[in-house]
């Protein structure tokens, strides 16, 4: 008898804190934005690029600058190809970058609504708690004797109950 005194002494100095009936709550776990190269717009065309260089002193002299109009027409077609793809090429990174933030925007509200779904599930479990409810206030006891620690070998049986109409809690603990 002596030895079991012992260990219910032992048990019931060790000190348990009361549950915070609003932890677990959650913050949304926000995906990160990630656009990778598709984040910056693409360099457009230049016509300096493009743009034959004048011919020099003897280019002149061998005729050149006869050759200087074919040759920017060439390059005038070759830059406003170059334009166009540009325009395709832009057009398709923002509308991937537009399909991307509507992908995120998803995500982030999918985020939000768990968390606030989690967390008014908490919310409601406190007020179920105080309000007396007998589900969520036996609950709340059942957590409170589960976190009690017991010395190795003994059963850890234990269930809690409580009584709304008589304000009651019944405890059944199984030391063996």
């Amino acid at each position: 008898m002596a030895e079991l005194t012992g260990i219910l002494h032992a048990a019931l100095d060790v000190k348990v804190v009361s549950l915070d009936l609003t932890a677990g709550k959650v913050t949304p776990d926000e995906p990160v934005l990630d656009l990778g190269t598709n984040a910056i717009p693409l360099r457009a065309p230049v016509w300096a690029d493009f743009e034959p260089r004048e011919p020099g002193a003897i280019g002149r002299m061998f005729g050149r600058h006869k050759r200087i109009d074919e040759l920017t027409a060439l390059r005038r077609e070759e830059f406003e190809a170059a334009v166009l793809q540009h325009q395709e090429v832009e057009h398709a990174r923002r509308q991937w970058v537009a399909n991307a933030q509507a992908r995120h925007a998803e995500q982030v509200a999918a985020a939000e609504r768990d968390a606030a779904e989690h967390n008014a599930a908490i919310d409601l479990r406190r007020e179920r708690v105080l309000a007396g409810d007998r589900l969520a206030t036996s609950g709340y006891f059942q957590q409170v004797l589960d976190s009690v620690r017991l010395p190795d070998g003994f059963s850890t049986a234990r269930q809690a109950g409580y009584v709304p109409e008589s304000t009651m809690l019944v405890v059944e603990w199984d030391f063996f």
